[in-house]
């Protein structure tokens, strides 16, 4: 009998105060879902939760996700992010990488990689691209609440139409960019 796949999310946004101007310390209605459909469906299992940006406040995204889980049945790992650039996709899983790296964690195995479904795809791609072993993938669905607002730098979540739009573009730009990228061999 084979160990359950450790379980690699990718981080979707903060929640906004709108009437405050400031991030929230909570999870992105997007974020939400996919945790609670971790919770729901792949309960007791080794999750690490991709460093992630805070927007301007005190919580990273990673660390929000990590209060939202603490009701969790399995081992959660919140990876630390670092330096002050806005942390991409590609950001996500090289930080990732080099947090397995200094722990000698790395190369981690076969992984399960879950996100946002708009955002799979290109996740897909960079965290392959960084050496991932990605043997399983799933994507969340989720709603979007009209009185809940996530965080200015990424609007285009509340509208599905430019969110799509917006994620093939970047997808588009990462394969570029990963293609041209020294050091980078494998797809």
């Amino acid at each position: 009998m084979s160990c359950p796949l450790p379980i690699v999310i990718v981080p979707d946004g903060l929640a906004y105060d709108p009437i405050r101007k400031i991030a929230l310390p909570q999870p992105s209605f997007v974020y939400r879902a996919v945790l609670d459909m971790v919770k729901r469906d792949l309960p007791r299992r080794t999750l690490y939760l991709a460093p992630a940006n805070n927007f301007g406040t005190d919580c990273y995204e990673q660390e929000a996700a990590a209060a939202y889980l603490r009701d969790y049945q399995g081992k959660v790992i919140t990876v630390p992010s670092s330096g002050n650039a806005y942390i991409d996709t590609r950001g996500n899983a090289a930080q990732l990488r080099s947090y397995a790296e200094a722990l000698n964690l790395w190369p981690f195995g076969p992984i399960m990689l879950v996100s946002g479904q708009r955002h799979l795809r290109r996740s897909i791609l960079c965290f392959r691209k960084e050496g991932f072993d990605i043997e399983a993938v799933l994507g969340g669905s989720y709603a979007i609440p009209a009185d809940e607002a996530i965080v200015p730098r990424l609007w285009y979540y509340r509208i599905p139409l430019w969110h799509q739009l917006y994620e093939h573009l970047a997808f588009l730009r990462d394969l570029v960019r990963l293609a041209t990228t020294k050091g980078y061999t494998t797809w």
